[in-house]
């Protein structure tokens, strides 16, 4: 039997809140999902063969047309979801990501006195990226001819992202100065001295001469084998990862609620109900299943190889082991997405409509597991099954909770009306975030 992600709030129990507002009726209506692999697969092959043959440009028409697939044969109520993106915006934005990332490598590359100020700027750029991306997706999602919509809040994302770019800043720009240190450089000439010289052949004495005087001036220090040893990094510059560490599921928590409450279905707003201790408890257990899967492997790693006496043996224990690594990493994943998931949609609700999320980690794991496999058996080309197969578990597991969803809806046909029609954005691009 199935083991489902416990969640705070069940079907009766979002009834019970829902019915302490609203004296109606609640119902649940369950997503429905029409598509099937094979007509999918149809869209993939062109998809791919052409984004091949023009070096990657139509991925920017063939994520419309994949994502227009699985909108129009994800339904509510009978009536489908519509994707209404424009391909040239996708590409736009991908263009302005590539740029962004190409003059980045190339200052660390060529100018690394100035990396530090280039990843600085990056940094910067990144929340701003990520608010033009939320609104770019909601902005063309639409259910019954309704948008969603996302604020694009930038102040507060800045706020929200000022503390975690902080701390990363202070973990990162002290080893990149470490890395471009006198210290580092040194060391790196002297070993880049010796593998030349010793790809000549012996030293000479007059190389090793000249290498002795490069390490006594630099005051080197010199391993076994000859090589200068490289200098650590201080140990104070990893402080802030750890905080980081410490506080990345409050963190997670504040950023999600910052999506989700600035989101909109047509005038009304998403609002999130999760707290901080729904994410530290997703992040603790994930933290002790890792480390008890963790500790199952390496037992039984060794184990196997106590137990392999010939070298046959050892070869199959050995692939038992990898098998046994993959599996458990795809249910490390599993659990996460379904808790992560349950989370977000039971934690959430539009005016009195509520979203329901009753997804399993069993059944999750199942899917990922068989997909890996039907994948690599198949040379990839059975993707688009798997791809249908995961779409078509997540929708038909989640579901709303509402009175009358038709008398929501028309509310915000008629509140859209009322404002008239919407003004596009001035940069209406996707970045990809």
């Amino acid at each position: 039997m199935e083991t489902t992600v416990p969640v705070e709030n069940t079907v009766d129990e979002l009834s019970r809140d829902s019915s302490a507002n609203s004296s109606q009726p609640q119902e649940k209506i369950s997503l429905e999902f029409s598509g099937n692999g094979k007509e999918f697969f149809k869209i993939w092959i062109v998809n791919l063969f052409r984004t091949i043959v023009t070096f990657g440009i139509y991925s920017a028409w063939a994520k419309v047309r994949t994502n227009q697939y699985f909108y129009s044969n994800t339904s509510l109520a009978g009536n489908a979801f519509q994707y209404l993106a424009e391909p040239m915006n996708i590409l736009k934005g991908r263009i302005v990501a590539i740029v962004l990332f190409a003059l980045y490598s190339v200052v660390q590359n060529i100018y690394p006195q100035y990396a530090v100020v280039a990843f600085i700027i990056l940094m910067l750029l990144i929340p701003a990226l990520i608010v033009l991306s939320l609104s770019f997706r909601l902005r063309n999602t639409a259910y019954r001819n309704i948008t969603f919509h996302f604020n694009r809040d930038f102040k507060k994302v800045y706020l929200l992202f000022a503390i975690p770019v902080l701390l990363l800043s202070t973990f990162v720009v002290p080893l990149m100065m470490h890395q471009n240190s006198e210290e580092v450089l040194q060391t790196q000439e002297y070993n880049e001295m010796v593998q030349e010289y010793v790809s000549d052949g012996e030293l000479s004495v007059s190389e090793e001469v000249e290498l002795d005087a490069f390490a006594q001036h630099h005051n080197l220090a010199l391993d076994e084998n000859g090589m200068a040893i490289m200098p650590s990094p201080p140990a104070w510059a990893f402080i802030p990862y750890l905080i980081m560490f410490l506080l990345f599921p409050l963190w997670d928590k504040i950023f999600t609620a910052f999506k989700v409450n600035n989101s909109q279905f047509g005038t009304s707003s998403f609002k999130f109900d999760g707290t901080s201790w729904d994410f530290y408890k997703m992040y603790l257990l994930f933290l002790g299943i890792t480390i008890g899967l963790g500790v199952f492997i390496a037992t039984l790693g060794v184990f196997f190889q106590q137990t392999g006496a010939s070298t046959g043996a050892l070869a199959i224990t050995s692939g038992l082991t990898i098998f046994s690594v993959f599996a458990v990493y795809l249910l490390m994943f599993a659990y996460y997405t379904v808790y992560k998931h349950n989370l977000m949609a039971n934690k959430t609700s539009v005016e009195d409509v509520k979203l329901l999320s009753q997804l399993e980690i069993t059944g999750m794991w199942w899917i990922y597991f068989s997909n890996t496999l039907l994948i690599a058996c198949t040379l990839g080309l059975a993707t688009p099954w798997a791809k249908v197969r995961t779409a078509r578990y997540k929708l038909e597991r989640t579901a709303v909770i509402c009175s009358f969803l038709n008398n929501f809806v028309a509310k915000q046909e008629k509140e859209r009306r009322a404002l008239g029609e919407e003004i596009g954005e001035a940069f209406d691009v996707d970045i990809g975030f």
